[in-house]
């Protein structure tokens, strides 16, 4: 049953995500109003973002003594976000382990437990710019729904209770190779770093959206920008479609509609986004499966 559902949420998603489209075809006829100069600006972020999760898996791996040089943490980021979009849970983590093991000799086993401290490390950190970026709505008497306050909450609230020191809380079994993970990044003094790079994440994905809609011709704060984006990202917990494919898009509805945004066009500037991101990502990802794939084991 566990196997059928992802494929199930996946197909009534992608009819879902059909119909939407169907029903709002004027909404995304923006899109043939699109100002074509801020796409290369958008492949460029694109491209940003890609070296982002880079840079994080190259601190991650760090701290087990491998050294990941600039354009080879970027290639095989590029080759992870590629896999993000297969129809296997997990296959973009899972195809950057392989080829870190296959290459540099590292246990995936260590590698995964670093992985889920990193997610939850993000998942924290857009919990609390999220709330930070309500506040500064309040300050402008801007609508800030508790909703979002609710959701970002339980995002800090996960990362704290998950940080906790050993023994603070009762661990199950499956906690303790995130628990390990945490605490080696913590130990290799690398938590600053990843921290740091996982809000370079939040703002690219924000501005990313703010000129999506600058080129459609919708004027949006960056503030609400960041909100929305923050929401998307934070939809990625659920993980139950490629690429979150649908899920993101639905997130990015319900927080602009909360926020009192249209919420259709944050949904034609976020497919706009993706569209970019998936052209650029598809493109680099199998050029650096080429590269990446001669490199002989424990090069």
């Amino acid at each position: 049953m566990k196997l059928a559902f992802r494929p199930i949420a996946t197909v009534a998603v992608l009819a879902f995500s059909a119909w939407y489209v169907s029903t709002h075809l004027e909404a995304f006829a923006l899109i043939a109003d699109l100002d074509w100069r801020t796409t290369p600006i958008l492949v460029g972020i694109s491209m940003l973002s890609i070296m982002g999760n880079g840079l994080v898996l190259a601190g991650v791996v760090r701290a087990f003594g491998v050294r990941l040089g600039l354009a080879e943490s970027f290639g095989i980021s590029a080759i992870g976000g590629v896999g993000n979009y297969a129809p296997v849970p997990q296959a973009g983590p899972a195809a950057r382990a392989v080829y870190l093991n296959r290459v540099h000799g590292l246990s995936v086993g260590a590698y995964a437990g670093t992985v889920v401290a990193v997610y939850v490390i993000a998942l924290a950190l857009q919990g609390v710019v999220g709330l930070i970026a309500l506040g500064l709505r309040l300050g402008t008497l801007a609508p800030a729904p508790l909703e979002l306050f609710g959701v970002f909450s339980i995002c800090v609230a996960a990362g704290v209770l998950l940080s906790l020191p050993a023994g603070w809380l009762p661990e199950p079994l499956w906690l303790k190779p995130f628990r390990q993970g945490f605490l080696l990044l913590r130990r290799q003094h690398l938590m600053s770093r990843v921290a740091l790079l996982q809000l370079l994440q939040i703002g690219v994905a924000a501005t990313s959206l703010w000129l999506a809609l600058a080129g459609i011709g919708r004027e949006v704060e960056f503030v609400t920008c960041l909100l929305v984006a923050n929401a998307v990202l934070c939809s990625a917990v659920f993980n139950v479609t490629p690429g979150n494919i649908g899920v993101a898009e639905s997130a990015a509805w319900m927080s602009a509609l909360l926020l009192g945004e249209d919420p259709d066009a944050i949904v034609v500037a976020f497919t706009v986004v993706r569209a970019v991101a998936l052209v650029t990502l598809f493109t680099l990802g199998p050029l650096s499966t080429l590269l990446l794939g001669q490199r002989d084991s424990h090069d």
